[in-house]
């Protein structure tokens, strides 16, 4: 997989051919409470709800690897993800055949959308 610029700011692709049912990537990640991450405010002008995973119900987890740079797309989603307890992983597989050189998709699992402020920040264009 690669990163790369994009119209989102920056999406990972594949770097190869990955058949439906693949693992795609398994992302260790980093527990917290969300007392920490403030992922249950409904309203909330914070950048780091919008980046983490809900774990159960009173944690949230910060995924390393691609794993939180994956963009959102409901109609374009190629990957799913489940959680795996014992290991601390996120493991993301291909929801259906994936084409090297395609943009890796998941669905974020919310209808909130960011502000035109919060998704220049998150991608970095803000001060």
């Amino acid at each position: 997989m690669k990163v790369l610029k994009n119209r989102f700011g920056r999406g990972v692709y594949a770097t190869r051919h990955y058949k439906k049912g693949a693992i795609v990537e398994r992302a260790h990640v980093i527990i917290l409470p969300k007392t920490e991450t403030n992922s249950d405010e409904q309203d909330t002008d914070r950048i780091l709800p919008f980046y983490v995973f809900g774990w159960d119900d009173t944690r949230d987890a910060i995924g390393l690897g691609n794993a939180s740079l994956y963009n959102d797309s409901i109609s374009r989603a190629n990957l799913h993800y489940t959680r795996n307890n014992k290991t601390k992983q996120l493991v993301f597989a291909a929801s259906r055949d994936i084409k090297k050189g395609e943009q890796l998709f998941i669905t974020y699992g919310y209808v909130t959308l960011l502000s035109k402020e919060k998704a220049k920040f998150a991608r970095g264009e803000s001060e």
